[in-house]
């Protein structure tokens, strides 16, 4: 019976030494554990079995999203242990919690904000007919290379590559993405412009990652942050 994914892997270094880290590392915006059930109990399980195999010099979980459920379990796993590790958590790009439908919402906000929306909105008119879209199934390969294609550019920007130049992660992904879209556990939105993508977010269920609605990976329009570091190293023996 499986109940959650850790997308791990071992990153060697000079010395002999490897640390274990999520899947991607700098390359990815945000790194979790795929958790259905026992959020708790599956940590405990994966950083016991870590920690046991004795053959990793660090634990290092970086970008963890900050309304990640998982990261007080995560803290209280890796500090039972006198074994060095980092965690770092990373700002979720901004998003607005919206009760109802959208007209109901603008009309409570106060008179200076719905004129920034407007200014917002008129500088996107002016460069042509603007829309907003949760792709259906017959969208998912065009929304889902988009948004590959808008990592790759924005990661070239930021750190000089994107882990979707390499075809087996690409493909890796692509798979893993597309059965979590069929299954309805996941949505991709995109903003276009005349109709052509201008970006696109990845987001999970909350019924699959046991957290709100969280964005996996988004275009070059969304900038994460570091907002909190956690990082300890053993007692001398």
């Amino acid at each position: 019976d499986v109940v959650g994914i850790a997308p791990l892997m071992v990153m060697r270094g000079g010395l002999n030494k490897t640390d274990v880290c999520f899947i991607g590392g700098i390359l990815s915006d945000y790194s979790d554990f795929l958790i259905l059930r026992d959020n708790r109990e599956v940590i405990i399980t994966i950083i016991n079995y870590l920690v046991q195999n004795k053959l990793r010099h660090k634990i290092i979980f970086d970008r963890i999203p900050e309304s990640s459920q998982n990261f007080i379990h995560i803290k209280e796993a890796v500090s039972a242990f006198d074994y060095p590790y980092r965690l770092r958590v990373s700002g979720i790009c901004p998003s607005v919690k919206i009760e109802g439908d959208w007209n109901s919402y603008y009309k409570k906000i106060s008179k200076g904000i719905r004129q920034d929306i407007r200014t917002s909105h008129n500088k996107f008119k002016l460069l042509g007919d603007l829309s907003f879209e949760i792709t259906d199934e017959k969208s998912y390969e065009s929304s889902l290379s988009a948004l590959f294609e808008f990592h790759e550019r924005r990661q070239a920007v930021k750190i000089g590559r994107s882990m979707f130049e390499s075809q087996v992660y690409r493909d890796f992904f692509h798979d893993l993405s597309m059965k979590f879209l069929q299954l309805q556990w996941a949505d991709i939105s995109v903003l276009k412009i005349n109709g052509r993508i201008i970006s696109a977010a990845f987001a999970a269920s909350a019924a699959v990652t046991g957290i709100k609605p969280s964005i996996f990976a988004c275009s070059k329009l969304g900038v994460p942050s570091i907002s909190d570091t956690t990082t300890r190293q053993p007692e001398s023996r």
